[in-house]
This record gives C-alpha cells, structure tokens and sequence, in this order.
C-alpha cells in the first residue's frame, strides 16, 4: 500500500508565539509538515528560494507589511506553492482581492483547529478557493470612515466623549453618533466592548490609515491621528481602566 506523502508547509507569522503553537497542533497529522517558520517577507522569500514547499500559511497582517508584498513577489509559475491566508479579519476589499491573486483559501484564527485543517486540505486535493468558515459566519472586518478611525483610536487611549469632541472640533453629539455607528459595525453595546473588540480583532493598520471602500469625513481640527497610534501594549491598561468606569 502506497503511503500518501507529507505536504510541507511553511508558516508566515509576526507572532512567534502564535507560529509555534500551530506548529504543535499541526505535527499532530499525518499528512502534513512544518518545514519552516518566519515571521516576515524577506525572510519567505529566502526560504522559499532554498526549499520546497508545497503550501504556505500566510499571515495577512504582518505588522509592518500586509501578505500583498510577498504575494506580489512569488513567480507566477508550477512551481510556485499554494497560499491560504491567516487572520485575524479584514475588509470585503480585501478579501476579493486576495482571492483574485490567486490565494486558495482564507482561513479566520478564531476558527476552530478542526474546521482549519479542512479548509487547509480541500485546496491540496485541487478543490476550489474557500473561505473557512462560510462567509456568514466569518468575521469580516468592517470598514471604517476617517472620523470612526479618530473615534476608536481614542477610545482605546481611554479618552472621554469630551475630549474626543474637543481633539476633533465636534459636538458632543456628534462624538456619540459616531460611537453608535461603531457599535453597530462591530456588534457592540458599550464601550468598554468596543475597546476589547478593538483590541482582539482589528490589526493596527485598520486604524492607523485609509482602508478600500472607506468615505472620507472632513475633520474641522487636528485629528487624533496627529498623536503617536496607539498598540495593544499601550492601550491594555487604559482598557482596564474604561471597563471599571463602564462609561459610554
């Protein structure tokens, strides 16, 4: 009987916690092989140019870089590995666009490891480009306008509605409108749900710069922007801190 040959994977991850974790769970099957793990593009490339790889794990936010810049530098030939993308959300945008470049699957992290492996495998048997899970249930990160990027980079440093309105030359009211719209893309109520919403799922760059299909709001003062973004480090204790208050 004829043994089915281990498919080599590379991992393409900024976290390396999180690359060796899956590394673990993926070792646990037969059928498939982590042969190397990187955290950023440069450091694919030079992997892939001195190994064979049959499938690559992509991250589709690498911090600094998003998974476009190594995607536009794989040759388009047979030997080129197929590519299923990692994250953690993104825009529709984004998505299309991924799949047109050819990616054959996309696969959220908060799927389970089980759904995981089914959707790494389906493209392995030749089956059609997927996203796992069906795209009713996946998480798509909402798009935001110039003026909800200000409102929710604020909210993570903990500001309140006045100073908010103060830094953005708005009312009030116009603060709280925003913060409801924000509610209603994220599928929360308050704000402190809204700062851990922010935290867990939407990377850096979703706040941090213009995203696809985004309409663009004229700030009257200087935007929040102007200050340095805020991290997930920078802004944990600050979400502590707004949770206790509760406030909206």
């Amino acid at each position: 009987m004829e043994t089915q040959r281990s498919r080599k994977m590379l991992l393409v991850d900024d976290h390396a916690l999180f690359r060796q974790a899956l590394s673990e769970l993926i070792r646990l099957l037969p059928d498939m092989q982590v042969v190397g793990s990187v955290g950023t593009v440069a450091e694919a490339l030079q992997f892939l140019q001195l190994n064979e790889v049959d499938l690559v794990l992509l991250d589709y936010d690498l911090g600094d870089e998003l998974a476009f810049n190594l995607l536009e530098q794989l040759p388009n030939s047979d030997t080129r590995p197929q590519i299923v993308i990692l994250s953690a959300g993104m825009s529709g945008a984004a998505v299309r666009r991924l799949l047109a470049s050819g990616v054959v699957a996309i696969v959220w992290k908060h799927t389970a490891f089980r759904d995981f492996v089914e959707a790494i495998r389906e493209p392995l048997a030749g089956k059609e480009p997927a996203i796992c899970p069906s795209p009713k249930q996946a998480f798509i990160l909402p798009t935001f306008t110039d003026r909800q990027r200000a409102v929710a980079r604020s909210a993570l440093m903990g500001f309140s509605t006045k100073e908010i309105a103060g830094d953005l030359g708005v009312t009030d009211g116009a603060v709280k409108c925003t913060f409801q719209q924000l509610f209603a893309k994220t599928g929360t109520r308050s704000r402190p749900q809204l700062v851990r919403f922010l935290l867990e799922r939407c990377p850096d760059s979703a706040l941090t710069g213009p995203q696809p299909e985004s309409t663009p709001v004229q700030v009257h003062r200087k935007p929040v922007a102007a200050a340095a973004a805020p991290t997930r480090a920078t802004t944990s204790a600050r979400f502590m801190q707004l949770a206790r208050r509760g406030r909206t």
